[in-house]
């Protein structure tokens, strides 16, 4: 996903600042994404009920935090975070 990512970024926000840069693109990205399509197919059934399990326990645990804990929903507007350097 952040191999396909980083392909959109470069074409929908051309000017965006960038921390590091990514050689090739959209070659790179593309090799990186076959690469772990590739990996997946050659996975068995077993892991990926497993992944499918723990999947749907970690977006009940996001989204019952986010429930809770959401600035938006208290009525706040949320501060800006400051990034390094």
């Amino acid at each position: 996903m952040v191999n396909v990512g980083v392909i959109i970024l470069r074409r929908t926000q051309p000017d965006m600042e960038r921390k590091f840069r990514v050689p090739f693109v959209p070659l790179f990205p593309l090799i990186g994404s076959g690469l772990c399509i590739y990996l997946m197919t050659k996975l068995d059934g077993a892991t990926w009920v497993r992944f499918g399990i723990w999947l749907a326990i970690g977006a009940a645990i996001y989204f019952a935090y986010g429930r809770r804990h959401s600035l938006l929903r208290k009525g706040e507007v949320a501060k800006p975070v400051a990034g390094p350097g």
